[in-house]
């Protein structure tokens, strides 16, 4: 009868096992176990949890069916009296269920110990919204192991900044990071070089020295040097999260778009970023524009022409056009001057230039008219 009671609920039956087999609740009967089974994934339901978090939940630590449901309620609402949102205690409750057999006051006290580290309320929420945060606080967030870092060649700042991007990094170990570091030393940067894409894009240090080694290899493959991808990551570290194939994909489909591998490589290479954008939504469209306009060419001389949005770059030109300024390749960069100077020379506001001139309505046009034909 209790099996079937959790085999319906979703679980295995070596997940069911593994529940009935745990140390704590094997002095239940299976009546008294299925009892609080329905008990508590009611009361669950009730306060709000989705049925796959309660499954995770338990299956993940099966002594919360031994709590009382008043118990689990006042631990719960305690975590949102320290200041999580309903959505985000539930949240916290599904990976660290342990978290119901700490004492609200120390739960409190360990969320203070975070906050006097420097970080703002919303902050530390967000740090402890990670995995088993508040139970590993005394090993994962002591004095010592944040002089330990900043010894690294990172300054208290740094590692604050950095946990806020990144909550996961409060589970890496010091010598973890440590290694991380020589990773990318040995790989031909700086350590001041490594110290600084760790801080844009500390997730990297989450990651195994095989897999950067790897995706610099992967990198090179795509037509670049080994000084050109270290040039590249150290000013878009974020290039080490992506998928090289991905890249590579992004290439391919600007080259199909009529342009050299070359020609390809070296504006991408400028501007990196670009391989952290969509081709179909931003660079095809903008390189078909520019295109368009006589200027096919200043995009792969000049990748910066490729910063702005379509949509104002679009407005601009147009404005240009109305008041008669032919915008050509020796002025083009006039379609990307700041916006503090455009307006203080033309007296016309980004908000008002977009609205103007609408780049969907232009698109929408062109589909109509391409039909048409």
């Amino acid at each position: 009868m209790l099996k079937k009671l959790f085999l319906d609920y979703g679980y295995t039956e070596d997940e069911y096992e593994k529940i009935r087999d745990y140390h704590t609740l094997k002095n239940y009967t299976d009546k008294a176990l299925g009892r609080k089974f329905v008990v508590i994934k009611d009361f669950l339901l009730q306060f709000g949890f989705k049925d796959n978090q309660i499954k995770t939940m338990i299956l993940n630590y099966p002594p919360v069916l031994s709590h009382k449901k008043k118990t689990m309620k006042k631990k719960i609402e305690g975590l949102i009296k320290i200041g999580y949102s309903k959505d985000e205690a539930i949240e916290l409750v599904t990976k660290s269920p342990q978290i119901i057999c700490q004492n609200t006051k120390t739960v409190k006290k360990k969320f203070k110990k975070i906050k006097d580290e420097g970080y703002t309320k919303e902050e530390t929420i967000k740090i402890t919204k990670v995995r088993y945060p508040l139970l590993n606080l005394n090993e994962n967030f002591t004095d010592d192991k944040i002089s330990k870092i900043e010894k690294l060649g990172y300054t208290k700042e740094d590692v604050r900044k950095m946990l806020v991007k990144c909550p996961s990094l409060i589970t890496l170990s010091v010598e973890n990071i440590k290694n991380m570091l020589k990773t990318f030393t040995d790989l031909g940067y700086t350590k001041r070089q490594a110290i600084n894409m760790t801080k844009s894009v500390p997730h990297v240090l989450s990651f195994s020295a095989e897999t950067i080694v790897f995706k610099m290899y992967k990198m090179i493959m795509l037509g670049y040097t080994k000084a050109e991808v270290r040039k590249m990551t150290k000013s878009s570290p974020v290039m080490y999260t992506y998928d090289v194939d991905n890249m590579a994909k992004k290439i391919d489909d600007i080259v199909s778009l009529g342009y050299a591998r070359k020609q390809v490589l070296s504006m991408m290479y400028e501007l990196p970023s670009l391989f952290g954008s969509s081709v179909e939504n931003n660079t095809k469209p903008k390189l078909e524009f520019f295109d368009s306009i006589g200027l096919r060419d200043i995009p792969i001389k000049h990748p910066s022409s490729m910063i702005q949005s379509i949509a104002l770059t679009y407005a601009r030109y147009m404005y240009y056009k109305e008041i008669g300024y032919e915008i050509n390749a020796d002025n083009y960069m006039a379609l990307s001057v700041g916006e503090k100077t455009f307006k203080n020379r033309y007296g016309v506001s980004k908000e008002e230039l977009l609205e103007r001139y609408d780049y969907s309505e232009y698109i929408e046009k062109k589909k109509v008219n391409k039909k048409e034909m």
